[in-house]
């Protein structure tokens, strides 16, 4: 098994924590629209979301059964 495989395995096993300081993100999220009764064509676009954050903490936990 390689180093990397086992470091995934065990993140997926008892979770993943992230921290980071003065982050800033940007996500571009596609919208389509449908178009209106009288026939308009569909409409295509997108919206772009900015995240600043001073400090983030980010935990993704493995659902315990």
């Amino acid at each position: 098994m390689k180093l990397t495989d086992m470091i995934v395995s065990g993140l997926l096993k008892r979770g993943i924590l992230y921290e980071a300081r003065n982050c800033e993100m940007e996500f571009e999220v596609p919208i389509s629209q449908e178009g209106a009764e009288g026939g308009a064509p569909p409409q295509k676009g997108k919206t772009v979301i900015k995240f600043k954050a001073e400090h983030m903490t980010l935990r993704i936990e493995k659902e315990k059964e």
